[in-house]
C-alpha cells in the first residue's frame, strides 16, 4: 500500500499534514488522492474510497510514525475522518473554506429558485412555495410589477420588521444612493445609464451568477441590478436575507471571526425559510473544524484543498489525453508515474 518513496517521505518529514480527496475514475468507480500539503507531494493513490481501503494504508504506516501526522482533512467527509482517528488518535481536523463557500452559494440558488417559482405560481404563501417548486408547475399569469408593489405592501407587519433588517443591511452593502451619482460603465468600458429591467424578463434570465459574485467583486450597475430585485421581485424578503447572510459568512470566513459565525448561526436559526435553518445545521455540524480552521490557517500557511483540487484536476487531463482508459489498473499506473515519482511544481 506504501511505496518507496511515500515511505521516503514519511520519513524525512518532522510533520505531516494529510488531505485525502476522491475523483471518478468511470460513474462510482472512485480513486482516491493522498496528498501532504504542505510539501506539496503525493503519498499514495488508492483504487477505491472504502473505509478498509482508507485504514490499510494508515496500517501501512509504521506506528512510530503516526505521531507525525498533526491534522488531516478531510473534505468535509466524516466517513474518512472517522476512519482516520479510530487508528491515529485525535490529530486536529479541518474544513475547507471552499466546500463552505460552495454550501453558502447553494442555499443563495435554492432559496432564489424557490422565490422564483413563488413569483410564477401567482404568489403562493411562503410555506407552499417548496411543494409547488418541488412539482414544478407551469407558469400561471401574467405579473406585474404593481402586483408585487401590492403585495409589498400588504405583508404582515411582523413579517416586514423581521426581514427590514436584511434590506436595510443589503441596501448598506450596495449603496444604491451613491451609485446613481457616479458614472456607470459598461462592459466595454463605455459610459452608460443604468436600464431597469421588468418582472418577466427578471423571471427568464434569472441573473443566478449576479447572487453568487462577492460583493466587493460586483459591479456598480450589478450593485443597482441587485437593489432592483430586493426592492421590486423580492416579495418575502428571502433574497435579501439569504444574500446578506452569504455575503456575513464569507466575509466571517475570510477575517476569522467566530463571534459573527455565531451570530450567523442564530439567524439561520431564526429565519422562516426551511433553506436557512439547513444551513444553520451545516454550520453546526462543523463548528468545531471551524474553529479548528481558524487555528490552522495563517499567513505563511493557507489552509485550503486547491492543491488537490488541481491534482484531481490533472487525473482527468489524462483521462481525456489518453482518450479514456479502459482498465482502471493501467490508470492507477499513469497517476502513480505522474504523481509519485517526483515533487509536484505548482507554478
Amino acid at each position: 500500500m506504501l511505496n518507496v518513496r511515500g515511505m521516503k517521505i514519511i520519513e524525512e518529514l518532522e510533520e505531516i499534514y494529510l488531505w485525502v480527496d476522491e475523483h471518478s475514475f468511470s460513474g462510482h468507480d472512485m480513486v482516491l488522492i493522498i496528498t501532504e500539503l504542505k510539501t506539496k507531494q503525493v503519498l499514495a493513490v488508492l483504487d477505491g474510497i472504502t473505509k478498509e481501503k482508507l485504514e490499510a494504508w494508515i496500517w501501512s504506516i509504521p506506528l512510530k510514525y503516526h505521531i507525525k501526522i498533526k491534522w488531516y482533512a478531510t473534505d468535509m467527509n466524516k466517513w474518512y475522518a472517522n476512519s482516520l482517528k479510530q487508528i491515529i488518535g485525535n490529530p486536529l481536523q479541518s474544513v475547507d473554506k471552499f466546500h463552505l463557500f460552495w454550501e453558502a452559494n447553494k442555499m443563495v440558488f435554492d432559496v432564489k429558485e424557490i422565490s422564483d417559482w413563488a413569483l410564477k405560481m401567482n404568489f403562493v404563501k411562503a410555506g407552499d412555495a417548496h411543494t409547488l417548486w418541488k412539482k414544478a408547475w407551469k407558469i400561471g399569469k401574467n405579473i406585474t410589477k404593481e402586483n408585487i408593489q401590492d403585495l409589498n405592501n400588504a405583508q404582515d407587519k411582523t413579517k416586514i420588521e423581521g426581514m427590514k433588517k436584511y434590506k436595510d443591511k443589503a441596501d448598506m452593502r450596495i449603496k444604491p444612493e451613491s451609485l446613481q451619482n457616479n458614472p456607470l460603465f459598461n462592459s466595454r468600458w463605455e459610459e452608460t445609464s443604468y436600464n431597469e429591467i421588468t418582472l418577466p424578463y427578471y423571471l427568464e434570465k434569472t441573473y443566478k451568477l449576479l447572487f453568487v459574485k462577492r460583493e466587493k467583486n460586483l459591479s456598480d450597475i450589478e450593485k443597482l441590478r441587485l437593489n432592483q430585485i430586493f426592492r421590486e421581485f423580492d416579495y418575502l424578503g428571502f433574497l435579501a436575507e439569504v444574500w446578506t447572510l452569504k455575503e456575513d459568512f464569507m466575509d466571517a470566513m475570510d477575517n476569522k471571526d467566530l463571534k459573527e459565525i455565531d451570530r450567523i448561526k442564530e439567524d439561520c436559526l431564526k429565519s422562516e425559510h426551511y433553506r436557512m435553518k439547513q444551513f444553520w445545521r451545516t454550520l453546526t455540524r462543523w463548528y468545531e473544524w471551524i474553529k479548528w480552521f481558524f487555528t490552522l490557517s495563517c499567513d505563511t500557511f493557507k489552509f485550503t484543498n486547491a492543491l488537490t483540487e488541481w491534482i484531481n484536476n490533472l487525473c482527468k487531463v489524462a483521462k481525456r489525453q489518453a482518450h479514456w482508459f479502459k482498465l482502471k489498473t493501467m490508470y492507477l499506473k499513469k497517476l502513480v508515474a505522474r504523481f509519485c515519482i517526483k515533487k509536484l511544481e505548482l507554478s
